[in-house]
């Protein structure tokens, strides 16, 4: 029996369903029988506590439901829950990597502040970037369609865990990233709309730090720190939330408003263009060691 380097059989492991594309004959040589008692896992088959219809009730209830704005601060409250009562949060454990910490924490933030934009999740690629000839990935892209077209609104960068012992080099990488993507959103996005401002949300550490871009004083583009947020982490300050959910919310309504001004462009009215004078410096290629 000729065996691929990558078969599962030679690292002890049998697999039926691998046993039937790839070993038929093997397969047919073992009784139907010992086979089913083989596939047999022992877990006993488990009913939901709650009747169809009330399970229906409730999906339809769903279906119908819009945002509101007291589900959503409940929900992001109940996403610190399992926060609050993690232990490798509690004792800053650097096995809280960027993966973990964006599936924690910034997912729940971003259904908050930006519930009805549509989210470009892990590595999504930057349509503005990619209008300068520059493949650009990003954690995450808020992009808004009106007319058939996308605007990139905001973009966001986790830089390592928020525990991790020497972030300071992908700090800095990301938020010089973070800069180039704003002023390819606002060169891509000039031309439509006067009001053209761009969003960067950059988590490290234990903080949220939040900055607009803009062409106030065209031809340069304009970077303004706005927040350092401070995430609560902690079980011994959850009352931090407090002051964590509204400084979210004021994003929430700044978010919104970005989409109402998309949505209000006239596409067939002539749009001031902003003209732009300097283009995106490239990022010096790393050298290899």
């Amino acid at each position: 029996m000729e065996l691929d380097c990558r078969d599962p059989i030679l690292s002890g492991v049998v697999d039926i369903d691998h046993f039937k594309k790839n070993h038929c004959t093997l397969f047919n040589e073992i009784n139907q029988k010992e086979w089913e008692d083989f596939s047999n896992s022992n877990l006993a088959e488990i009913d939901l506590p709650f009747s169809d219809e009330k399970l229906s009730t409730w999906v339809d209830k769903a279906r119908k439901r819009k945002y509101s704005l007291s589900r959503s601060v409940k929900g992001l409250i109940e996403s610190f829950i399992p926060i609050w009562n993690n232990n490798f949060y509690q004792k800053r454990s650097d096995l809280i990597n960027e993966a973990t910490f964006t599936h924690d924490i910034l997912v729940p933030i971003m259904k908050f502040i930006a519930p009805s934009f549509f989210l470009r999740w892990d590595q999504a690629q930057s349509l503005s970037s990619k209008n300068r000839g520059v493949i650009k990935f990003v954690d995450t892209i808020g992009n808004v369609t009106s007319n058939d077209r996308i605007f990139e609104i905001f973009f966001v960068e986790v830089s390592h865990g928020p525990f991790h012992p020497s972030p300071e080099n992908h700090i800095e990488e990301d938020y010089y990233k973070l800069i180039k993507l704003g002023k390819d959103g606002l060169d891509r996005n000039s031309g439509y709309y006067t009001d053209n401002k761009v969003y960067l949300f950059h988590l490290h550490a234990e903080y949220i730090c939040t900055y607009v871009m803009d062409r106030k004083f065209s031809p340069f583009t304009r970077k303004i720190a706005l927040d350092k947020i401070p995430i609560p982490f902690y079980q011994n300050d959850p009352y931090k939330i407090l002051e964590f959910i509204k400084k979210l919310y004021k994003y929430r309504l700044i978010l919104e408003d970005s989409i109402r001004i998309c949505k209000e462009i006239n596409f067939n009215s002539k749009n001031i263009s902003v003209e732009n004078d300097f283009e995106t410096f490239p990022t010096p290629k790393k050298k290899r060691i």
